[in-house]
């Protein structure tokens, strides 16, 4: 299981419901309103998985947002949240090593992606 998550959305709402979900799965999370504040957080703390809305207020999209995370941490997870899934924001998550998941979404679909990251860092490990 991924210990750390950096939760970025500027709805103060769903990220309080997503924060306590987090929680209560037994992650510790961080959050973050806008895509400079998350910025802020990455370079003192280290996180094992990054969820990003990709609609943020301010200047910096998800997808910009993930793509520094996969040049700071290369080897910890991201997810990007949208509620508009396309060719070319499937093809800029796989540049940057992202996974996507299309709004709404359930719990347990985000649990599930959460996990892909910490399985796939289990093979790794185990293939050294």
């Amino acid at each position: 299981m991924a210990g750390r998550i950096l939760l970025v959305d500027d709805d103060p709402e769903l990220r309080a419901i997503m924060n306590r979900l987090l929680c209560c799965g037994g992650y510790k999370v961080a959050e973050a309103q806008d895509g400079e504040t998350a910025l802020a957080l990455m370079e003192t703390q280290a996180f094992d998985v990054v969820i990003a809305d990709q609609a943020l207020r301010g200047g910096l999209e998800g997808t910009a947002l993930l793509g520094h995370h996969n040049r700071i941490a290369p080897h910890k997870g991201r997810i990007l949240l949208t509620g508009h899934v396309s060719e070319q924001l499937v093809k800029i998550c796989r540049a940057i090593r992202a996974l996507y998941l299309a709004k709404p979404c359930t719990f347990e679909q985000l649990k599930a992606k959460i996990e892909a990251f910490s399985l796939g860092a289990h093979r790794r490990r185990c293939a050294t």
